[in-house]
């Protein structure tokens, strides 16, 4: 039973006060859920004393305990346009906005990495440095931090590629081609609009490709079927979601896997460099021959010009038609008589 079915069910046995409490939470889940216990109280018109005494006749432990029941629930009940005009329409003045959002993203970076595993870690860095190709999957707005992923990895000298999902044809062409020591770098994160990393997961599994997952909740659709799943807090009071986590969580998931290869990368690295030298070389060689070949191209021009007849200025002469051929005959005639 949810925090919601809970209220509905105690709701008769609740004194009056108490009921404007749960009247807010069950109006307000997407809005409460963020909220100090102070500004809880003032919004409720209640003290927050009355507000936990509230709270613990519903089975919650305490204010944090229902801020995270309430994201929990507001996760599955509420969509991004929805909550965005909720979230608008309860502020009463914009001075603390930039306040509120940064100190969620300190919030969940905090809060991911004190709940993160170094176990999951490795084991993630294991499956991707050792794979033939990495694919990275993700959909909706979390697929911009896919170029960075897949910049970053390619630094590592790792095979990588962005997985199409957006489409039907180009999901089941694509899993055609996956080779058995391949694996996946899949984001999960609220909402997932179709099936289709469900599906893709699933298919995974049965052909033993390994899944490393970044998800928010571990009991998603796609962290259920995952090798690994690295949890990442992405809470905001505005939008749907922050990727404020995800992104550090990715660059300390990259970090760790160069300094486990750091032999590998430096000698990559070193090749690069070479590569790069070569072609500056080349470059300067082949643009030189261009410039002087455009330069000698540029000295004949004028002897060329000189070369080519002058044009005659003036009127042109006016040339006389020549005589019809019935006059001419007629002119020798005249001249054999």
């Amino acid at each position: 039973m949810d925090l919601i079915d809970r209220i509905n069910a105690n709701y008769n046995n609740l004194s009056r006060v108490h009921k404007r409490i749960v009247d807010y939470i069950t109006d307000n889940p997407d809005r409460a859920c963020f909220q100090s216990l102070k500004d809880f109280s003032d919004s409720v018109s209640a003290s927050p004393v009355t507000v936990l005494r509230c709270l613990d006749k519903l089975g919650i432990n305490g204010f944090l305990d229902l801020k995270k029941e309430l994201r929990a629930y507001t996760r599955q009940s509420v969509y991004p346009g929805k909550r965005l005009a909720s979230a608008l329409s309860g502020l009463n003045s914009t001075s603390d906005i930039v306040h509120r959002v940064v100190q969620a993203d300190l919030d969940n970076i905090t809060n991911t990495f004190e709940n993160l595993s170094s176990r999951d870690m490795y084991r993630a860095c294991d499956i991707l440095r050792n794979c033939g190709r990495v694919h990275l999957v993700a959909q909706g707005v979390s697929k911009t931090l896919l170029p960075f992923l897949q910049n970053r990895l390619s630094s590592l000298n790792i095979d990588v590629q962005i997985f199409d999902v957006d489409s039907t044809i180009f999901l089941t062409n694509m899993l055609s081609g996956i080779r058995t020591n391949d694996a996946f770098f899949m984001l999960s994160f609220p909402r997932l609009d179709n099936s289709r990393m469900p599906f893709l997961a699933e298919q995974l599994v049965k052909h033993n490709i390994p899944i490393v997952c970044m998800a928010e909740n571990p009991a998603s659709a796609v962290a259920r079927h995952a090798t690994v799943t690295l949890i990442c807090q992405a809470d905001t009071p505005i939008y749907y979601n922050s990727y404020s986590a995800p992104m550090v969580m990715a660059n300390a998931l990259v970090s760790l896997m160069a300094g486990q290869m750091k032999d590998d990368v430096q000698a990559f690295q070193t090749q690069i460099e070479n590569l790069r030298s070569e072609y500056t070389a080349y470059s300067k060689m082949h643009d030189g021959n261009e410039s002087s070949t455009q330069a000698d191209a540029n000295e004949e021009a004028p002897k060329l010009m000189e070369e080519r007849p002058k044009r005659k200025r003036g009127r042109p002469r006016k040339v006389a038609p020549a005589p019809a051929c019935s006059a001419v005959k007629a002119d020798d005639e005249g001249a054999a008589n």
